[in-house]
């Protein structure tokens, strides 16, 4: 273990304290998605180009900007051809050894930026800039970057930590309801690995928030409309504002942070993090992109809720203990989901989601390490063979 190995991240209420921490890198190239541009990526890019100046008498990081990458941030684009097409034109700028790339947009944006980065000349420094409550809480934090490959998610990449995650809360006022919650099932499934106040807490006001809202959130999540993927759309419905969360957010940031620290490569703690997550990458496949994320997670979460109560008794742990589980647990959960607007239910068969999550990256054989809750605030690992699964979970 890498016992050096840091996740800074740093909190602001605005944009400007950025530029001054930028000061001491070299120029910078620009990964931006499209999506984001008018509202922060241009507004960046100017000040880089030393369109303005700060509040003080010295400019802040001007001159910086050597280019910029504009990206659609879609899991379709997330692949080889666009880190290939963001390196090639670092490389027609001349880009050096010494460039920082920063990375604008949400989750996909984030992974592709930083991959580009690790890749480049055998690796350059860079930043993130997160704009979604999704890519906050999860996504930018931890250095994990790369590519979906052909039917496989993520499955090319490289674990590598940018020199810091700059999270300010503006860009979450804009969100949508839909992409506001995909960051809410992140946040969630945090706080269920390891803090079980905060996922009272965190309920207890979004609940609040969602009993104000009459029904419009599940209109959008359960309708046709797939708008999830919009990382930074240009307004909001304004109808309801997006809640005040920044400490949760940070609370859960902060929780990823020190389990990425003591196991950055993923040899065992940080395990914990993929809750819900091979469930959640089978259904990405299966929805062939009609459910984000953070909607997969959700479901991902309840059928791992299923899955563990169903086991007690049959099997035990990787320590070799029996496996427990506190019963009703899954019911909660989804009772707690779908008082938030979350999704719950699951429209593929058992045999769809054994099949996909065989394809499953972390998958040895047909065999996976689930990460199972065995109550709130609390998970343990257990290998199962996907393909024998023999209960509905």
């Amino acid at each position: 273990m890498n016992e050096n190995v840091k996740c800074r991240t740093v909190r602001a209420e605005s944009i400007e304290p950025l530029f001054p921490l930028l000061e001491d890198f070299g120029t910078v190239w620009l990964v931006c998605d499209r999506n984001v541009w008018e509202q922060v990526g241009r507004p960046v890019a100017e000040r880089l180009r030393g369109g303005c100046a700060d509040s003080g008498d010295k400019p802040s990081a001007q001159g910086k900007l050597l280019g910029t990458s504009l990206i659609d941030a879609t899991e379709g684009n997330k692949t080889m051809a666009t880190v290939e097409s963001v390196i090639g034109e670092m490389l027609a700028a001349g880009a050096d050894r010494s460039v920082l790339v920063l990375g604008i947009g949400g989750g996909i944006t984030t992974d592709l930026a930083g991959f580009a980065a690790s890749i480049y000349k055998r690796g350059v420094r860079f930043v993130f800039v997160p704009t979604t409550l999704l890519a906050q809480v999860d996504a930018a934090i931890g250095g994990k970057n790369g590519v979906n490959f052909h039917s496989y998610k993520n499955m090319v990449g490289i674990i590598r930590q940018p020199e810091f995650t700059y999270i300010y809360n503006k860009p979450l006022k804009t969100l949508p309801q839909r992409a506001f919650l995909s960051g809410v099932a992140e946040l969630l499934k945090t706080f269920i690995i390891a803090d079980a106040a905060a996922y009272d807490d965190a309920v207890g006001r979004l609940t609040a928030w969602r009993g104000s809202m009459n029904g419009s959130i599940n209109d959008t999540i359960n309708g046709s409309k797939n708008d999830s993927s919009a990382d930074f759309p240009t307004e909001t419905d304004g109808s309801h504002p997006i809640p005040e969360i920044g400490d949760l957010a940070a609370r859960a940031a902060e929780i990823k942070a020190s389990i990425v620290e003591q196991d950055p490569e993923e040899h065992g703690l940080r395990r914990v993090l993929n809750l819900g997550h091979t469930f959640a990458h089978a259904i990405e496949k299966l929805s062939n992109g009609s459910r984000s994320h953070g909607e997969a997670v959700s479901v991902g979460i309840i059928l791992a809720a299923r899955l563990a109560e169903s086991l007690p008794g049959k099997v035990t742990d990787k320590d070799g203990q029996p496996f427990v589980c506190e019963k009703g647990l899954s019911a909660r959960l989804e009772r707690d989901f779908a008082a938030i607007g979350l999704p719950t239910g699951c429209p593929y068969t058992l045999k769809e989601m054994s099949e996909a999550m065989s394809k499953d990256k972390k998958a040895e054989g047909n065999k996976i390490n689930f990460i199972l809750p065995t109550g709130i605030g609390s998970v343990k690992t257990v290998k199962l063979d996907v393909m024998s699964l023999t209960e509905e979970p």
